[in-house]
């Protein structure tokens, strides 16, 4: 296993994390905004 695998692949991790992490706070904000209407309506 070279460095220039491992950069690689941190990178790819890197970017997926990154999009994992827009996705779920997305996800908590819309399950908050439900949360919120559940308890009020």
């Amino acid at each position: 296993m070279t460095l220039e695998y491992w950069s690689y692949k941190f990178n790819a991790l890197n970017k997926d994390y990154v999009k994992f992490n827009k996705f779920f706070y997305l996800n908590q904000c819309i399950n908050h905004h439900r949360d919120q209407r559940k308890r009020t309506g």
